[in-house]
């Protein structure tokens, strides 16, 4: 049995804190603890199963770096009075972990999401649409070709065409659930409620993913 377990494209719903916060005990309940971190893998070690709770916030992404380093402490001041500890921290997105008995962290719904909003809109939203224009451009720069009988076109101009269409589809869903997440979290929130969750959504973009990158792998094989 392996020590090692993995949870694969974190990053295309890395906003969605709550369903981060019940993934994280889950795993914990079933012997897993987090290693590395990273945009693209999480990686958990097997250890004891544990009935721990986890915390995730993220910090305001200020220009001004004494302000953000500021409210940092703060936050893990006020963790370790509730008898929280850091797990581990990616970015300005901060984990902490506690006993199941432990205090909650009282923190405003609305200051989260507004938190996770100026996040996102200076890393999620910018890279996401980056990609989405790089993808678009060489899906036009190929359909032309493919479309236009072009002599220096192939078998793999129609494919490189349907990769990056299908790849230009899949980051558009992506900024595209993260816009409406926004919108109906916010909704919820003013009704007394808390973000809603991904899950659903996120499965649905991991199974395209999957098919994407099988997809490239075998063009690049072909």
């Amino acid at each position: 049995m392996s020590d090692t377990k993995y949870l694969i494209f974190p990053y295309i719903t890395i906003y969605d804190y709550k369903s981060i916060e019940d993934n994280l005990t889950t795993m914990a309940a079933q012997g897993w603890r987090t290693e590395s971190i990273g945009p693209f893998l999480w990686t958990f070690k097997r250890s004891e199963p544990s009935n721990k709770k986890f915390f995730a916030f993220y910090t305001s992404n200020s220009k001004y770096e004494s302000a953000s380093t500021e409210e940092q402490k703060l936050l893990e001041e006020l963790c370790v009075k509730g008898g929280w500890e850091k797990e581990f921290q990616w970015k300005n997105m901060h984990v902490f972990i506690a006993d199941h008995d432990a205090m909650p962290l009282e923190i405003d719904e609305a200051i989260k999401l507004e938190n996770i909003y100026k996040n996102m809109k200076k890393t999620f939203i910018p890279n996401g649409t980056i990609v989405l224009i790089l993808m678009l451009l060489i899906a036009f720069i190929n359909g032309k070709k493919y479309f236009g009988n072009s002599p220096y076109s192939d078998e793999k101009t129609i494919w490189a065409f349907l990769l990056n269409i299908y790849g230009a589809f899949l980051v558009g869903a992506s900024l595209l659930g993260y816009l409406f997440w926004i919108k109906f979290s916010k909704k919820k929130i003013s009704e007394g409620g808390t973000c809603v969750s991904t899950k659903w959504f996120r499965k649905i973009l991991i199974l395209l993913l999957v098919g994407f990158v099988a997809t490239s792998i075998g063009i690049l094989l072909y």
